[in-house]
């Protein structure tokens, strides 16, 4: 019996001794709300993720207290909305973005390498036709770069213009 006292009473210290703190909820960081309150617009689409449910979006208005005015995206099956939905319940927000400006970077980069080849190969072949003036062989492989990048930013935003980019907003 007085061993099961002499455990039981520093056990019964820990807990009463336990701050209050460290059960409630995390508080929101103010400059992570502030700036995520700059960052985020009425035209953003935007996937809140929140102990209520996760919803996807635009919302109307975007302040210290939270966000509120939120409107459904049209293809997101998603929990109820509510009206207001406060800082301490969003875990993370995400905004969506177009994939077409990554595909017309990688398409560019990659025909325009591929022009630029093509260009060498052809004043290589050639023995120097196409060398231009001043700029000698390096004209050929310019505008077969050109060309090729010009080519590859409009196909490669062609083909991932469709996709979404989702890039995190709050938190970071």
């Amino acid at each position: 019996m007085r061993g099961s006292f002499v455990f039981a009473v520093p056990v019964a210290l820990l807990l009463v001794s336990t701050p209050a703190q460290s059960q409630s909820t995390p508080v929101p960081d103010a400059r992570a709300i502030a700036e995520a309150c700059r960052n985020i617009g009425p035209w953003d689409r935007l996937r809140i993720q929140t102990d209520l449910g996760t919803f996807e979006g635009r919302v109307k208005h975007v302040g210290p207290d939270g966000l509120s005015g939120l409107r459904a995206a049209q293809s997101a099956a998603m929990d109820p909305i509510p009206e207001l939905i406060t800082w301490d319940r969003i875990q993370r927000i995400d905004r969506g973005g177009s994939t077409a400006t990554i595909g017309a970077k990688r398409g560019a980069l990659g025909l325009g390498i591929v022009g630029a080849a093509l260009g060498i190969l052809a004043n290589t072949i050639s023995d120097g036709y196409f060398s231009v003036g001043e700029w000698g062989s390096a004209a050929p492989m310019l505008a077969g770069g050109a060309a090729g990048a010009a080519v590859g930013a409009v196909l490669g935003a062609a083909v991932t213009s469709g996709g979404t980019r989702w890039s995190p907003v709050y938190p970071r």
